[in-house]
């Protein structure tokens, strides 16, 4: 059977087959297809379904899926990156913080090809990256649980307190989430840390014009200092 661990019986490692992949696709055999991505590029079964999507929309031309998602298709095959991976820019916090801020400011297009110069990777991986960083409120410890391989390339570190405190902002409702922007976001934190949590309270109750009660306010100035013990 064609998934079984070849390598353990004949000693030699099974490597992913373009040909064999093209067949099971012209021939519609659609989940042979995405599991065969899955084995070889060690990517969930979405990223998987969609390569294969793509690949069939673009009329099975293997060039048009390797430009889309240029990091899996290099875990495939080994083609692909040879002259990207020549030179790998030296990524650090300016270059994250350059992402961050441009979506912040609107500019998606220019921090999806931000994404694509650091990482090399396609413009679909690099636009679910960019959408995904939106959705989570800037998020990078839920970005690098999403993304490990992107994460891993661009020299991402989160601490488990920053990933604990984003989480307290998502929990709460859309309504209430929208309310509160990332510079108001780092100045109730901030309040918190210098132990001010009583002015930390005002602050959030101001934010949703009283739309928090007391409790609920108190509540989330509590959550937040214990994410950051």
């Amino acid at each position: 059977m064609f998934f079984g661990k070849k390598d353990e019986i004949s000693g030699e490692k099974e490597t992913f087959s373009l040909n064999k992949f093209r067949q099971f696709v012209e021939e519609d055999r659609k989940i042979e297809a995405i599991k065969m991505v899955r084995q070889f590029s060690d990517t969930g079964l979405k990223e998987s379904k969609d390569f294969v999507e793509h690949y069939q929309a673009a009329g099975c031309s293997w060039e048009a899926v390797r430009e889309a998602y240029r990091d899996m298709a290099y875990r495939l095959t080994g083609e692909g990156r040879e002259e990207d991976r020549k030179e790998e820019p030296q990524i650090g916090k300016n270059e994250i913080k350059e992402i961050e801020n441009l979506l912040r400011s609107g500019n998606k297009i220019m921090s999806i090809k931000k994404v694509r110069e650091l990482t090399n990777v396609g413009l679909k991986e690099a636009k679910d990256f960019v959408d995904y960083l939106g959705e989570v409120n800037f998020s990078w410890e839920l970005v690098s649980e999403k993304f490990p391989s992107m994460a891993e390339n661009l020299n991402i570190t989160t601490s488990e307190s920053s990933g604990n405190v984003n989480l307290v902002w998502l929990n709460l409702p859309s309504g209430d989430q929208e309310a509160f922007s990332y510079e108001d976001r780092i100045k109730i934190e901030d309040l918190i840390k210098q132990g001010q949590k009583i002015m930390a309270v005002k602050i959030i109750r101001d934010i949703t014009d009283m739309r928090l009660g007391l409790k609920e306010a108190k509540d989330l100035a509590d959550d937040l200092e214990r994410a950051f013990s």
